[in-house]
């Protein structure tokens, strides 16, 4: 099986990467996910007050 990131070649890994890329990918992953909670944590968006009622 090959890397699905660089090609190399992945001796029956469970994941389609080679350690190398998926530590890459872990990392970004993880960069998205940390960005999308503190997003979540900022004060609530404003409804206009006709769409309330």
């Amino acid at each position: 099986m090959e890397c699905k990131v660089c090609g190399e070649n992945v001796a029956k890994e469970i994941r389609p990467f080679c350690p190398e890329c998926n530590a890459q990918i872990a990392l970004v992953a993880e960069n998205i996910l940390r960005k999308a909670t503190r997003s979540l944590h900022r004060t609530p968006l404003v409804l206009p007050s006709k769409e309330i009622s």
